[in-house]
């Protein structure tokens, strides 16, 4: 939480405005859970997920945000899992804080799973719920590193 802290602070001092949806937990452990917010810029709209204090949303909002999302850069993001390199892979490893010693291993694992991720964010067949699906995955991913 930290870190989406510093990140929605330095935004706000580069002054774009922005919009932040996440979800604090109801917990009562000292549990960290995986969560996905999903920031609104002035210049686009920027999934960010990552270990924290919070978690996935299941509004439908968030799921056709996260549709736009996937829509608005399905170029660099079908490229980004294909190759495992480019501006999705880059954004998605620091908005996941994924340490630099494992990037190669978290690229890997999405690449491996090319196949299952390019179908759900498939701009012919993408809803809001394929694309919330997506982005389960992907924190699925970055949690078994």
């Amino acid at each position: 939480m930290k870190n989406l802290c510093n990140l929605v602070i330095a935004m706000l001092i580069m002054g774009n405005s922005l919009t932040v949806s996440a979800q604090q937990p109801e917990q009562s452990t000292n549990d960290t859970l995986l969560g996905l917010g999903l920031l609104t810029t002035t210049t686009g709209l920027i999934a960010l997920a990552g270990v924290g204090s919070y978690k996935i949303s299941s509004n439908n909002n968030n799921a056709a945000q996260q549709q736009a999302y996937l829509k608005a850069n399905q170029l660099d993001v079908m490229e980004g899992l294909a190759t495992g390199n480019g501006k999705f892979i880059d954004d998605l490893s620091v908005a996941l804080n994924v340490p630099e010693k494992t990037v190669a291993a978290f690229t890997g694992r999405l690449t491996a799973r090319y196949e299952e991720l390019a179908s759900l964010a498939d701009a012919t067949t993408l809803t809001p719920e394929r694309a919330e699906r997506f982005f389960q995955a992907v924190i699925e991913i970055r949690a078994s590193i």
